[in-house]
Formats: structure tokens, C-alpha cells, sequence
């Protein structure tokens, strides 16, 4: 049995270290069994593949990045619908072109109920929306502890305060995208900072008892 407030799957989330998936499933999305990455420093994105998402700006963060940090992939995990064919080989061009195929993943379409399974493999997780509304991932990354870099588009700014439980950053701006991930990347303290402060917020705001309320 599943609560929702507002829209948001409470006891999927908040009782995440609690819960044993399917055997099935664990090793389906353990994307660094299946990509050899195990020792790699994952950024990870989830969601459609589609222009207004603004992928192509994270894969320009991850280029720069690459260039001091040879342990980082980037992985983009999501459905690649009709409508958006022609923006996917854009950016699987972009990669080819620019000699990121080791680096860049693209994993297709994952089943959303077991969402976090994905979210566990990254060690960031980043929403380079360029319009967005108020995203559940970036809650369910808050709930499984990994920390989030957003736009500050739309209801992002409701979810996240800049340097207290995860960071923002202005859309398409591909230099402060690298150096939100290099700041984590490089600051284990920062990185617990965001991530405990990120888990605190989604205890406050997201209970089962607030669940109940709308109910």
C-alpha cells in the first residue's frame, strides 16, 4: 500500500534503507555491474530524454570535467519517445563526435516503479531542466541519499536551498554545471552537509501523517 502527498510515493522513499526489492530488479538497474563502472564517480540524470531537460548542457559539464577527472562517466537514464528521436541522435552525435562514447551512457527506458533502484547507482544526480515544474526525483534522490544539483527553474527552488540540501545553478550554464559537481565531487564534508540536510527536509515535509491529510 502506497500514500501519496502531493503526487509523491512517501513510503517508497522514506522508508528506503527499510525496504528489500526484488532480487530481480536489483540486478536489472545495477547499471555499474552492467556498464563495468564499479570504480568509476557516476553523475546520473533520470528522466525523459527530451529537449527542454537540457542534457546537452550536462554532457558539456561532464567534457569539461573529463578533462581533470578521468574516473567520471556521466549516465542519462530515460525513454527516448517518438517525438523526441531526432533530439536523442543529436545528442548520441554530439557524443561521437567529441569522443565520449566511454563516457556518456545512455541506458534506454527503465520501469518508473523502481525509480530509485536508478537514482542509487549515481553518486550526483543532476536536473539540467530548463523549464521544469516541482520534480519528484530530485525528492526521491533527497530520500536515498544522493545529492542533487538542479536549475533554479520552476518549483526547484520549493525543493531545494542553495548550499544547505542540495545546490542550484542557472540553466544552460555549463561552467557552473562542472564546478557544482567538482564542489561535491571534491568535498566529502559538503557532500554529507547536503545530503543529511536533503534527508532532514524530506522527513519534515513528506511523513506518512501528511500523507493521511489528503487522503
Amino acid at each position: 500500500l502506497y500514500y501519496y502527498y502531493n503526487g509523491f510515493k512517501t513510503d517508497l522513499v522514506l522508508n528506503e534503507p527499510l525496504i528489500r526489492y526484488n532480487a530481480l530488479y536489483q540486478k536489472k538497474y545495477d547499471y555499474r555491474k552492467k556498464y563495468n563502472l564499479i570504480d568509476n564517480y557516476i553523475i546520473g540524470f533520470a528522466g525523459s530524454i527530451s529537449e527542454i531537460k537540457g542534457i546537452i548542457y550536462l554532457i558539456r559539464g561532464i567534457e569539461k570535467i573529463k578533462i581533470v577527472c578521468d574516473d567520471i562517466v556521466l549516465l542519462i537514464c530515460g525513454n527516448i519517445s517518438t517525438n523526441n528521436k531526432q533530439y536523442y541522435h543529436k545528442l548520441k552525435k554530439y557524443v561521437d563526435d567529441n569522443n565520449l562514447t566511454d563516457v556518456v551512457f545512455f541506458t534506454g527506458f527503465y520501469d518508473h516503479i523502481y525509480h530509485s533502484n536508478v537514482i542509487k547507482n549515481f553518486d550526483i544526480f543532476i536536473n539540467p531542466s530548463l523549464h521544469e515544474g516541482t520534480p519528484l526525483t530530485i525528492l526521491e534522490c533527497m530520500g536515498v541519499g544522493v545529492p542533487a544539483i538542479a536549475t533554479n527553474v520552476g518549483g526547484v527552488s520549493n525543493q531545494i536551498v542553495n548550499n544547505y540540501n542540495g545546490l542550484l545553478i542557472e540553466p544552460k550554464n555549463v561552467e557552473a554545471l562542472s564546478d557544482a559537481i567538482l564542489r561535491i565531487k571534491n568535498n566529502d564534508k559538503l557532500k554529507l552537509h547536503l545530503v543529511s540536510n536533503a534527508y532532514a527536509f524530506i522527513e519534515k515535509n513528506y511523513t506518512l501523517e501528511q500523507s493521511y491529510e489528503v487522503l
